[in-house]
Order: structure tokens, then sequence, then C-alpha cells
């Protein structure tokens, strides 16, 4: 695969290391095991107001493409907070490297988005990180907090709790865009386990992960804080939300219109859900208030996050201390 330095879903003028209204946005490339991920790195043109960064983790396939403009909004207002923030393709996405057809894409990207925390962490100096995901890539969030100490707080929209569930509706908007010769088209499509929806592949060992895969029966992440923002039209994670709580973990939900005009809206139609950049923002805020005044709470056992070397901090931490299924 050839690198370009620039994605070209940005805006024609950016370049590496360009001034924007809300400071330097950087085209880095960064290392998640011996692959390269492609990255923006958004810098405050004032100093940081805390020790706290953001990761984006953006969802995957014709909801990237369509969420697109929505993620730069969310970066834009969490960076005129004064939090650095990193926006990256997984492996195999965007401008990233390629990935290994047959690979588990859920396990590689998990480990892509904690070697995007070390980034962050590496070059900005901030100690704690808040992953904010949609979709597939709050999935991820999830999973990857578990393993990393570093993530304190986590902002989740429109979250896939269920992977069995999540496979269904694929394949439902699968059929409905194949017509009515769906099934016979289907019935001719090389029996590899793996599976495609838009134009996007999903390996076989993928699936079954995804199969096995519900946050719902999984001990809930160690965090401090989550806020968990559904569709109004679409609310499904209102139960999981209700059971984070119920198992210590200090949880906001809101179900707020403006997911399908995001997600499921053509790309050149999409439009950005501005009452949940406002929500994301204003829970932020008070996030980086509390956080400045004190250690972030934990409802699970952790290292003290002052003793966090950041360019190690995932590599060492939550894995040693709490293993999970």
């Amino acid at each position: 695969m050839s690198f370009s330095l620039l994605s070209v879903a940005e805006e024609p003028s950016a370049h590496q290391g360009c001034a924007s209204a809300g400071g330097l946005r950087n085209a880095i490339y960064f290392g998640s095991g011996a692959n390269k991920l492609f990255g923006w790195l958004r810098i405050p043109s004032a100093s940081p107001a805390s020790k706290i960064g953001l990761v984006i983790c953006k969802p995957f396939g014709y909801e990237a493409i369509c969420s697109h403009r929505s993620l730069r909004a969310f970066e834009d207002a969490t960076n005129a907070l004064g939090v650095p923030t990193l926006r990256f393709d997984y492996l195999g996405t965007g401008d990233s490297a390629d990935i290994d057809p047959e690979a588990d894409q859920l396990a590689t990207w998990i480990q892509d988005v904690i070697a995007a925390v070390n980034e962050l962490c590496a070059r900005t100096g901030v100690e704690q990180v808040c992953l904010l995901g949609v979709r597939l890539g709050a999935l991820l969030a999830v999973l990857a907090a578990e393993k990393c100490a570093a993530v304190t707080s986590l902002i989740l929209i429109s979250p896939v709790v269920s992977g069995p569930r999540y496979l269904r509706a694929l394949k439902v908007t699968r059929m409905a865009s194949l017509g009515a010769d769906g099934a016979r088209a289907l019935d001719a499509e090389p029996n590899n386990g793996s599976m495609e929806a838009s134009g996007f592949p999903f390996s076989a060992a993928t699936l079954a992960a995804l199969k096995i895969t519900d946050l719902s029966k999984r001990a809930a992440p160690i965090v401090a804080d989550i806020l968990v923002i559904d569709g109004s039209s679409l609310p499904a994670a209102g139960g999981w939300a209700h059971q984070l709580s119920a198992q210590g973990v200090r949880t906001k939900y809101l179900a707020l219109p403006g997911l399908i005009e995001m997600l499921m809206t053509a790309p050149q139609f999409a439009a950005i859900p501005r009452e949940m950049i406002a929500a994301a923002r204003e829970w932020l805020i008070q996030f980086l208030n509390e956080s400045s005044r004190s250690p972030p709470r934990s409802h699970g056992l952790r290292r003290p996050l002052h003793r966090l070397r950041p360019p190690r901090s995932c590599r060492d931490m939550k894995g040693a201390s709490r293993r999970r299924s």
C-alpha cells in the first residue's frame, strides 16, 4: 500500500502542521505493532487546560464515511476546551497500512486504539485519556479501556453493545441493498466465512469474535466516568448504561436527536449532531473541572495515575491487574 501524506477526506487546504482556528493539526504516522497508522493530531493553540487528552474511535465502513464531518466537529469542540485530540484510521482503513484479510479485525483494532492512546500520551504529555467512540468504535473503546490504565473516561455514542445484534443488523441492511435477487447473490458468493457490508469486509475471524462479544455480559470497564449517548429514535444502550451504574461506574445516559442524520444519511447530506456535541462538551467540561481538583474515581483496582509512564501506560497496567475473558 502506498501512503499519501494527506487524508483525502480532509479539507483540500489541510496539510501537515496546518494552523487552524482551534490550534495546530498535524498529520502523523505512528506504530501499532509492526504496522503504521495514520492520524490527525490536534494540539490546542493555548496551553492544554489539563493533563487529559481525547482519542476518537470512529465507526467502521459506511457509517465512518457518513460521520466523517461529525467526528471533525467533535474534535473541534473538545480542542476548543484545551484538550489535545487524536483522530486516526484503524489498520486496513483510510490511510493506514493494509490488514491481513484473514486477521481478527476486532482484536487488531483494539490494539490500534491502545497504540493511539500511547501515541497521544507520548507526544503531548497527557496522563489521562478519554476515548470517544461511535458505534463499533464505541465497542472498541470499551474493550481497549479494559486493558489500558491511561483511559479514565469514555464517551460512547450509540455503542454496539451486542456483537450478534450488530451482525444481524448488517445482514439485514445487506440483504435490502441486494434487492429481490439478494438470496441468489449471496448463494453465489465464495463460502469462506467472511462477509461484506456496503463494500467493507469483515473477516471470518472478526465475525467469530463479534458473535461472542456482548458488553452486557462483561464486567464494567475500570474507568471513572462514562457518558452514553443514544439516538432518540434508536435508544438501544439504555439498559446497559443502567447496568453500568448498578456496577458502581458513574454513568450518564442521554437519548438525543441526530444519530440517523449523522450515521445513516448519505455522506453528502449527513448532518452534524449539534445536540450530541453540546452534551459531550458539557459533560467533558465537568469531568475536566473535577479531575483538576482530585484524582479520578474508579470502581476497580488500578495504579495511581500520577505514576503512569505515558508511552508505556497501556502495555503495563490493566492487563496485569485484572484480566477478563
